[in-house]
This record gives structure tokens, C-alpha cells and sequence, in this order.
């Protein structure tokens, strides 16, 4: 009989988005592409195995949602930029998606999680921006992404539509996911 205490996804799946990153962080280092493990859609295989472990639905669903405009333009990108795809990419991407669905129908979303998702990828675009060097573009902190070069006025304001696209997206994908699956109590376990 599945009780409050067994309910979810169990503590080793956890194991298994950090398994996800780890994989896929071999390839980068190997390819040396360290700066890329910063991209959001890496890091929220890690942010997930946090919410799992600590039973937090918010960090599981914070994964999901930066996830969610991640895997479009992964898909996009891997299908269009030459020399951008990296096979062990697919394990954050489609599995790590998946593993954040599952991780959120086992916990819910609670309510606000569209803007913690965001200001914890407004802090990571901080990051990026200054520890990295020009050479790189993690997080789309540099410039324009490929192909989208001189369709705005300038950069500054191509990346206020980049927030304005995730905080909506976000949003609007919170939404969702509490209307098909409601968040749980407090203190009910996440994952």
C-alpha cells in the first residue's frame, strides 16, 4: 500500500540526472568544452537530483521549466548548426526532460516556481556572462544565437526579449502543469 512516506520517485533517481550531466560533462571536457556545462539545460539535471534528494518540488520543478524552452532549441540547433551536437546531449535534454516530468507528477509545482525558475536563470546568465571569456556564448550571454545575428536593434535589447520569453514561457508552463497536476502539501515529500 503506497503511503505519504513512499510515495515518488525514489532517492537513486536522483542518482540518475546526476549520472545524465555526468555523462554528457566527459564529453564536453573531452571535446574541451568545459564553459558548456554551465548551460542551463546541463545544469538542471543537477538542480533536479537536488530537488529529489532534498524533496524540494520546487527545484524539481524549477528543472522542468528551464528545460522546457531548452529542449526546442537544443532540437533546433542540433539539427541546423554544424558541428553542435554531441550525442551524450540528448541524456540532459530528453532524458533529463523526461526524469523532470516524472519528478513533477510525483511532486506537483508549487505555486511561484515560474519566478524562482527565473531569477535562478537571470543569476545563472550573470554568471556566465562574467566567468567566462568572449570565446564563449553559454546561456546565449554573448551575443546573438546562430542564424539570429542582425535581426534586432542591438543585443541588449535581443536579450530583454529572451527574459521576457522565458519569464512567459515559464509562466505559462507553470500553469499548465498545476492545472493538470496540483502541487502537494508542504510538507508532503517532492520526489
Amino acid at each position: 500500500m503506497e503511503t505519504e512516506e513512499t510515495r515518488g520517485l525514489h532517492p537513486a533517481w536522483g542518482f540518475i540526472a546526476v549520472g545524465l550531466y555526468a555523462t554528457h560533462a566527459v564529453t564536453l571536457l573531452r571535446a574541451g568544452a568545459a564553459p558548456h556545462l554551465l548551460w542551463s539545460c546541463h545544469l538542471s539535471c543537477l538542480l533536479l537530483a537536488a530537488g529529489i534528494w532534498l524533496r524540494r518540488p520546487v527545484l524539481a520543478g524549477t528543472a522542468l521549466l528551464w528545460l522546457t524552452p531548452g529542449l526546442p532549441t537544443w532540437v533546433v540547433s542540433a539539427l541546423s548548426v554544424e558541428g553542435f551536437f554531441h550525442a551524450t546531449s540528448a541524456l540532459t535534454h530528453v532524458l533529463g526532460f523526461g526524469l523532470a516530468v516524472a519528478a513533477v507528477r510525483a511532486g506537483g509545482m508549487p505555486r511561484g516556481t515560474w519566478w524562482r525558475a527565473f531569477l535562478g536563470l537571470v543569476a545563472l546568465w550573470c554568471v556566465t556572462r562574467f566567468a567566462l571569456s568572449e570565446a564563449h556564448n553559454v546561456n546565449v550571454t554573448r551575443r546573438f544565437w546562430f542564424g539570429w545575428e542582425g535581426e534586432y536593434v542591438s543585443f541588449p535589447v535581443y536579450v530583454g526579449i529572451l527574459a521576457l520569453l522565458a519569464a512567459g514561457v515559464f509562466f505559462a508552463m507553470e500553469k499548465v502543469v498545476r492545472a493538470v497536476r496540483p502541487a502537494r502539501g508542504s510538507g508532503s515529500p517532492c520526489c
